[in-house]
């Protein structure tokens, strides 16, 4: 009979590596990037369906590296996790997100401007 922690662990090695294979931060640094975005997307003014979920998209990615870079930096270690890579990427994610939005929107703008739809 199979332990299902060990399952569990395996999994989350899986998810790991996965994600750091693919965009070279830890799942971790992601979901809190994209939690502190979601966050700011709250708290932030009204914008344009695409205009959001561009900015949400944008800034979760923004937290996760910038997170994953200050909690390495903080530290000093290269492999880093929990509770310094965890706010690290919430406050870079959410800080990121009114910064992006308003460039965004102002991109927006100017393409629909040049030659974009009427």
């Amino acid at each position: 009979m199979t332990d299902h922690s060990q399952a569990a662990q395996a999994a989350g090695a899986s998810i790991t590596a996965l994600s750091i294979a693919l965009i070279g931060v830890p799942y971790i640094a992601l979901l809190w990037g994209f939690i502190g975005a979601a966050v700011a997307l709250v708290l932030t003014g009204p914008e344009t369906p695409k205009g959001a979920m561009l900015s949400v998209l944008a800034a979760g990615l923004v937290g996760a590296a910038g997170g994953h870079a200050a909690a390495e930096y903080v530290t000093g270690h290269a492999q880093v996790g929990g509770s310094v890579l965890v706010i690290t990427s919430l406050l870079i994610g959410a800080g990121a997100k009114p910064i992006l939005g308003a460039a965004i929107a102002a991109v927006i703008v100017a393409i629909g401007r040049f030659g974009g739809q009427k």
